[in-house]
């Protein structure tokens, strides 16, 4: 056998040897969890299952965002436009019906949803508009009770939305107030729909308290957000940063 032969048998040999690994990876099984009336549960998944569903959902939301939004608007324009339509799309959590969580898009598509679940949809898609956002949830004075509210960085500056109830905030002037403003009570609510069912006053003066949650996965749902989440959780977690190596 020639030198070119042997070096297209080692050739064939490589890539025979690189499909199948890649092949047996994506074969993997990943776990992937939901939570159905608050119990949640893991199950396997392959790998290349879970690959196809998240790129699926990405495009997804793509996809709707520019049918909510208006060609070639401002992204204040945008963020309203998405608040009205999630306020609008979502309805209540139905009590006959399973409370289930796992991907903002699965609310969208049931068409319902609990209190958070309005802020995982709103500020999702909000990423997706060019306005980085996430929600908080906030406990009450007497810290028995949680209610979120999400917040959307436009023009340079935080801004507090609650797309359950339809309500944003607005500062003296008519624009919309800053999170600052929000929590020290120094700006005015404004409604789509009625009056609110929630008495802001038990939560807003501690809505930038340390001792809140913050979910921040809406910058998670597309592609490179996934791996700058990905990256930043192996870095965290080999204690390179945020502490000490060991």
């Amino acid at each position: 056998m020639t030198n070119l032969s042997w070096k297209k048998t080692w050739k064939a040999l490589f890539i025979g040897a690189a499909a199948a690994v890649v092949i047996m990876a994506f074969n993997a099984k990943v776990g992937t969890k939901q939570g159905i009336d608050f119990k949640v549960t893991e199950k396997k998944i392959p790998l290349y299952l879970k690959t196809l569903d998240f790129i699926d959902r990405h495009y997804n939301y793509s996809n709707l965002v520019s049918g909510i939004t208006k060609p070639g608007g401002t992204v204040d324009e945008k963020v309203m436009d998405i608040f009205k339509w999630t306020f609008v799309n979502i309805r209540r959590q139905p009590t006959s019906l399973p409370t289930v969580d796992d991907h903002p898009w699965h609310i969208i598509v049931r068409g319902y949803g609990a209190g958070e679940q309005y802020s995982d949809v709103f500020t999702t898609l909000c990423t997706y508009a060019g306005a980085p956002a996430y929600f908080i949830l906030v406990k009450s004075r007497d810290g028995s009770r949680r209610y979120p509210f999400s917040v959307v960085r436009m023009n340079g500056r935080e801004r507090v939305f609650d797309p359950y109830n339809g309500v944003y905030f607005v500062s003296g002037n008519g624009e919309q107030a800053g999170i600052e403003d929000v929590a020290a009570m120094r700006a005015q609510k404004i409604c789509l729909s009625g009056e609110p069912d929630v008495d802001y006053g038990e939560y807003l003066p501690d809505l930038m308290s340390p001792k809140n949650t913050v979910i921040r996965r809406a910058s998670a749902q597309d592609p490179l957000g996934r791996m700058k989440a990905a990256i930043a959780g192996a870095v965290k977690m080999s204690g390179l940063w945020g502490g000490k190596k060991k």
